[in-house]
């Protein structure tokens, strides 16, 4: 995840300027520049209700996110696991989809194509259905 210091620093923002504060930027993370521009009404829909999120839930979430690293526990995971990740992810990359995937026996690991980023459920929603029936039905 990010620096600890990032999640301090936007905890604060939030805090002291209100989640409003955040969420363009949210926005630009969790959908790639093409989705954006294609559905705008979606994005200014969940950018609605980032914005309208109570700034001390939000900071303490970023508190909470700041704290949790469960690497060394992810052998513990017995269950069938699938990890998706999105190619363009900025926010929980490839990278990091990969690394959780190699630490859980037997899990499956699929990248969405680019230019998705991290909320592929909304800008790739056939895709990542398709990815979570067939790893279900498995």
């Amino acid at each position: 995840m990010p620096p600890r210091e990032l999640w301090d620093e936007r905890a604060a923002t939030v805090r002291e300027q209100g989640t409003d504060a955040l969420a363009d930027a949210s926005m630009e993370r969790w959908f790639s520049d093409e989705f954006r521009a294609e559905h705008p009404d979606t994005v200014a829909g969940i950018r609605a209700m980032v914005a309208s999120t109570p700034p001390e839930g939000y900071a303490a979430c970023c508190e909470a996110i700041r704290e949790w690293d469960f690497r060394d526990r992810l052998g513990e995971i017995l269950a069938p696991t699938l990890v998706l990740s999105a190619a363009d992810d900025p926010s929980t990359s490839p990278e990091h989809g990969r690394l959780i995937a190699d630490g859980i026996a037997g899990a499956r690991f699929v990248v969405l194509p680019a230019p998705t980023r991290h909320l592929a459920n909304v800008e790739l929603p056939e895709a990542f259905t398709e990815a979570l029936l067939k790893h279900l039905a498995a």
